[in-house]
């Protein structure tokens, strides 16, 4: 049996300990199982979601609460090998006699119908058992891929039909409601669409037949639970950075959370892990698969998308930096996008994309050539929030007991023109929490912190394409009249400019504004990684 393959009779064998999260999507599929088993409906699920999500773990509970198998398909490429797998699997569960009888069937000449009598076992095995049997079928469209590649090569039939054939085997057994199917994937739903319910293709055999159910990263309080649960020195603010630049993904908090020790900033601990090659079987993994389903090259989609980190993020930046051809580019990223690891936005009529891995970006920097030093690795990419790197940041100048000292020059290259020196001793920031408790849920705030005089800084932060507006000056400086705070700052981290209007208007108000370029000085002096 191979390790990915799992077979249990109610036995609830997956409530562990640190199995965090998931009632709301357990509650959801286990509802589907009993209209299987009650009414004979939604008796399939398609169940998606990246890869490292905890789609395996999440379906391997189940099935240890209703009884079933999950079989791994990743490796098998012959209709023989499946059905020899699926009959030594299950031969702990079924009759003997059961089992020799389908055993006959593995020298059938006739591909298709072993692989016909591999579903149909199922259903036998569910009618002996008087019980409705979960099969789930994980990365179930490379075992459709592999299986009409092999009997493609050998009918010498188009590979395109084959498949189709395949998937209308699979979906006569799927509408026999004598099963609950469960096919797992980590192909995003547009390249799924466009693979087996596209309309453009004419047939759509998984259609009507399916219930779709993704399966997302864990919540952020599922995350920090989960982080706080895997290490007790993880504090709950520490929790929520760990949440943040892990995106919520399972595994990536369980590299994280057990290596992180008091007093350590979770962005360096992550940015040091990512440079000691912790996450590489994570990313080259998720990188090797989407070429496998996409059928390009892996190191295409890493040229591509170390070309993202180095010289933007449109179409056009990336083919004149690769001297490739943008139509390429472009349908490179497409794919990218359709398997759930980009972001696709427009503005002004030019397309950008962005990464949703928040690690992968560091990934691509610090392991992959040209690499960068961890302190030119922008925080920012890490996919943490902008008010989050601020909090660090100033955090960092308590713990170390610094003052933040920022000069301006003549262009307002650090400060906007708001003020020739910044300056301040931090003594204490206060936690979000205590900023709740301060607001009174009156207002909302990035940051509050204190200095050495005792007084109180109302800190926003701005990390969009959209420029700092007089408006947004004299909101803060309302905002901080209304909070009895007397120090305001406003702070540029996005790409966005800054109006001539909002650089005088802080002055006439007090405020102070402080650049991208100001914010990556103050991270130097301190030793932090830049935004």
């Amino acid at each position: 049996m191979s390790l990915g393959d799992i077979i249990i009779w109610g036995s609830d064998t997956m409530d562990s300990e640190l199995f965090v999260g998931r009632n709301r999507e357990l509650q959801q599929l286990m509802e589907y199982y009993r209209q299987c088993c009650d009414r004979n409906i939604n008796c399939a699920v398609l169940l998606y979601g990246w890869r490292r999500v905890g789609k395996s773990a999440f379906v391997r509970r189940f099935v240890g609460k209703v009884g079933g198998i999950v079989i791994s398909c990743s490796w098998i490429s012959d209709p023989r090998t499946f059905l020899i797998h699926v009959l030594d699997v299950m031969k702990r569960l079924c009759p003997r006699r059961l089992v020799e009888e389908y055993m006959h069937y593995v020298d059938e000449e006739d591909k298709m119908i072993v692989l016909r009598k591999a579903f149909e076992f199922f259903v036998r095995s569910s009618e002996e058992l008087g019980k409705k049997l979960a099969v789930a079928l994980d990365e179930f469209h490379i075992l459709v891929d592999k299986l009409s590649y092999r009997i493609a090569r050998e009918t010498k039939k188009r590979k395109e039909v084959v498949e189709s054939d395949i998937l209308w085997l699979l979906r006569e057994f799927l509408e026999s409601k004598h099963v609950f199917w469960i096919l797992l994937t980590s192909i995003g739903w547009a390249k799924l669409k466009e693979m087996y319910f596209s309309e453009a293709k004419g047939e759509k055999p998984l259609s009507g037949v399916v219930i779709k159910m993704r399966l997302d990263p864990l919540s952020r309080e599922e995350s920090i639970e989960l982080a706080m649960k895997l290490n007790p020195l993880v504090t709950r603010e520490i929790a929520e950075v760990i949440y943040e630049v892990s995106g919520g993904i399972p595994r990536i908090i369980e590299i994280l959370s057990p290596n992180y020790r008091s007093g350590e900033s979770p962005i360096a601990l992550a940015l040091k892990l990512t440079k000691q090659g912790q996450f590489d079987e994570v990313f080259e993994n998720i990188v090797k698969f989407i070429a496998e389903v996409s059928k390009r090259d892996y190191t295409v989609f890493v040229e591509v998308l170390k070309a993202m980190t180095i010289n933007g993020n449109t179409p056009e930046a990336i083919a004149k930096s690769l001297h490739m051809d943008r139509v390429l580019v472009y349908n490179i990223l497409e794919d990218l996008r359709k398997m759930d690891i980009l972001e696709k936005k427009k503005v002004k009529g030019r397309v950008y994309y962005s990464l949703k891995y928040p690690l992968l970006r560091a990934w691509l920097e610090l392991r992959i050539e040209p690499r960068k030093t961890i302190i030119e690795t922008l925080a920012s990419e890490l996919g943490i929030t902008a008010e989050s790197y601020i909090r660090e940041l100033f955090e960092e100048y308590l713990r170390k007991r610094e003052t933040m000292r920022l000069y301006d020059d003549d262009k307002g290259t650090f400060l906007a023109g708001t003020a020739k020196v910044l300056q301040i001793k931090v003594m204490e920031v206060y936690s979000r929490e205590r900023i709740a408790e301060r607001l009174h849920g009156l207002q909302n705030a990035d940051l509050i912190i204190v200095d050495e005089n005792n007084e109180e800084w109302l800190v926003e932060v701005k990390a969009t394409l959209k420029p700092i507006t007089t408006k947004e000056v004299r909101e803060l400086a309302e905002k901080c009249r209304k909070l009895d705070i007397g120090r305001g700052i406003l702070i540029q981290l996005g790409l966005g400019n800054i109006e001539l209007g909002a650089s005088a208007e802080a002055v006439r108000q007090g405020m102070i504004i402080i650049t991208r370029e100001g914010i990556r000085l103050l991270a130097k002096k301190i030793g932090m990684p830049k935004y």
